[in-house]
């Protein structure tokens, strides 16, 4: 992730998301306030998270800190 608000901002969008798994809502809700960059584990479970529920990548999202 390109800088904190990227993974904010994309977790918060799949938080939105009726069909989630109690692990991932509290994996997305972690990241909302996560300040530090996200592991190359996080980065790759949050993406897979997007492409599984058909959240766009945002600009930035292809690599991270």
């Amino acid at each position: 992730m390109a800088n904190p608000s990227d993974h904010r901002l994309a977790a918060r969008q799949l938080l939105a998301i009726t069909t989630l798994s109690e692990r991932e809502g509290q994996f997305l809700g972690g990241l909302c306030y996560r300040a530090a960059p996200l592991s190359d584990k996080q980065v790759n479970w949050l993406k897979l998270l997007q492409k599984c529920h058909g959240i766009e990548l945002l600009d930035g999202e292809a690599g991270h800190d």
